[in-house]
């Protein structure tokens, strides 16, 4: 986008200097603005903060925006109310860079640039230069200004990716270890890790609640073990439209189960026999959902006496069913 500068005028606070004016500055494309992306620009909330100054002007202090690629800080950049220090401010924000490039290797220094403004004059400079190498006025914010063309050509977003190309042979490791080679010597990584006894254990001790077979052992978990779930209103009218439009018709016409603990979707049809008659009720849900010990729960527990009483079921597995079309129909009947 391009940068539209501010009046002048409804820069009042530190905020409207780093909202209205820094900001919009920082991500215009040039030569309107410096050209960062939204991406590259990080917020206080963001930053790490440092103890900068000394002795009764020590302080806790960290920049409105701090410029990045690749994770590497570029540029500090300081805002302040308008008629406040700005040299003050270009000074707390050369501090935040040398510390912040202290914890870089020696003589990298990628935090090399710094920007402060109260909206009046942009001071720009070095980190490690106290005077700023450019002091401009507000009105001298323009594209076609000799000063935003500097500001452009030494602080815009060009300027700083070809520095962090420069960085990247020195930050580079220049040899890479796989995890297991530091792990102990040669034993030690060819070493396997011994069977899980208390694993097994419990997989033979408890197969019968995670895989029951018998019909016994299904009427007893729909008793003992059932946990009901409701429906989760997870998205809101016009997205669910769009989800539903999605889906086939099988799906999107279905009634969904609103609490499974008293499906009364369910049990209303079968109550009334006459909503069911010449018709096939089908339960539809996603592979482990749930829907077997569903089944078992709703002939247990869930239905009434009256509907259980006047229901007959049949249960047919066919995980067992032979897969030839000429035994499945005698093995069936």
């Amino acid at each position: 986008m391009e940068f539209e500068k501010p009046d002048l005028a409804t820069l009042e606070s530190e905020r409207d200097v780093e909202h209205k004016f820094l900001y919009p500055l920082l991500i215009s494309q040039t030569p309107s603005g410096l050209g960062f992306d939204h991406a590259q620009v990080k917020t206080q909330k963001n930053l790490r903060k440092f103890t900068i100054g000394k002795g009764s002007n020590q302080k806790i202090y960290f920049p409105d925006y701090l410029i990045t690629q690749g994770t590497i800080p570029l540029l500090v950049v300081e805002g302040k109310k308008p008629g406040s220090d700005v040299l003050e401010a270009f000074r707390e924000a050369r501090l935040y860079a040398t510390e912040l490039n202290a914890i870089h290797p020696s003589g990298l220094n990628p935090a090399g640039r710094v920007i402060a403004s109260d909206g009046l004059h942009l001071l720009a400079g070095w980190h490690d230069q106290a005077k700023p190498l450019l002091d401009i006025p507000f009105a001298a914010i323009d594209p076609y200004s000799p000063q935003m063309s500097e500001l452009i050509s030494l602080f815009g977003a060009a300027t700083l990716a070809r520095h962090y190309r420069s960085l990247l042979p020195s930050i580079r490791p220049h040899r890479y270890w796989k995890p297991v080679r530091l792990v102990g010597g040669l034993a030690k990584q060819k070493e396997q890790v011994p069977v899980n006894s208390f694993g097994a254990t419990i997989t033979t001790d408890f197969a019968h609640l995670f895989n029951p077979q018998s019909r016994t052992e299904r009427s007893f978990i729909a008793r003992q073990a059932y946990i009901s779930s409701k429906r989760r209103d997870r998205y809101i009218e016009p997205i669910d439209k769009i989800i539903r439009a999605a889906t086939p018709p099988s799906i999107s016409n279905s009634k969904t189960l609103e609490d499974t603990g008293s499906p009364s979707e369910i049990i209303k049809p079968l109550r009334n026999s006459r909503a069911l008659e010449h018709k096939i009720m089908i339960l539809v849900g996603s592979a482990g959902a749930g829907k077997s010990t569903f089944v078992d729960y709703l002939q247990e527990v869930a239905l009434p006496a009256d509907v259980r009483a006047k229901t007959l079921w049949i249960r047919i597995d066919m995980n067992p069913a032979p897969i030839s079309r000429d035994e499945i129909y005698p093995w069936l009947r």
